[in-house]
């Protein structure tokens, strides 16, 4: 188990990570390109029509990697 300041610790540290992508909206410095990927990253969904209905754990929503 990790110890409440450890896991403080780590969400400190990945909130500092930088922003890459504005999203929505998008960073004025985003060129459509990189606007497009960001978006494709946010919303692509890689698991097939057929893995969503045999391979998702319905009490969790996850299925395996």
């Amino acid at each position: 188990s990790i110890s409440s300041s450890i896991k403080g610790t780590r969400i400190q540290d990945i909130l500092m990570v930088p922003n890459v992508a504005g999203i929505n909206p998008p960073f004025e410095h985003e060129e459509e390109g990189q606007q497009q990927v960001a978006s494709d990253c946010i919303w692509s969904d890689p698991a097939s029509d057929e893995q969503e209905r045999t391979g998702v754990d319905p009490a969790t929503g996850f299925g395996d990697s």
